[in-house]
């Protein structure tokens, strides 16, 4: 019986981890959101993509007009087969930047992230201010 206690174990914490994270998605740092975002991007999972987003970001879509799962589904279209290399996680309070490879550009680009609700969420409108400087 006592042999068979850490298999137990192992597999209720699983058990827990998958009721508290239905779709899946580990957003505990910024690379693992980084990880969830490709995964739902490669199923085209609007509702974990969603998840994914800071409120602020889905709220402007929203007042201008724009439907959030046509953008993410646009966004979602050229992901490419397998994740891509991640490396140089920064952290810095509630604000966060990790450099993804782009095997099409073959350069590093920097995402940047945001911490809400006590997830690390994607911050696309950062980002993109960072590829115009």
């Amino acid at each position: 019986m006592i042999r068979h206690m850490p298999r137990f174990l192992v597999a209720l914490a699983l058990l827990v981890c998958a009721i508290a994270h239905p779709l899946g998605a580990d957003q505990s740092t910024p690379s693992a959101a980084m990880r969830a975002y490709y995964d739902a991007a490669r199923r085209k999972n609007v509702n974990a993509l969603k998840k994914l987003m800071p409120s602020a970001a889905l709220k402007e879509m929203q007042a201008a007009g724009v439907p959030a799962e046509s953008v993410l589904l646009a966004a979602s279209r050229d992901v490419p087969a397998t994740m891509p290399e991640i490396r140089n996680e920064r952290v810095d309070g509630s604000q966060a930047t990790l450099e993804v490879y782009n095997a099409k550009t073959g350069h590093w680009e920097t995402v940047a992230f945001m911490k809400e609700e006590g997830v690390w969420k994607l911050d696309l409108a950062s980002s993109e201010k960072r590829r115009e400087r």
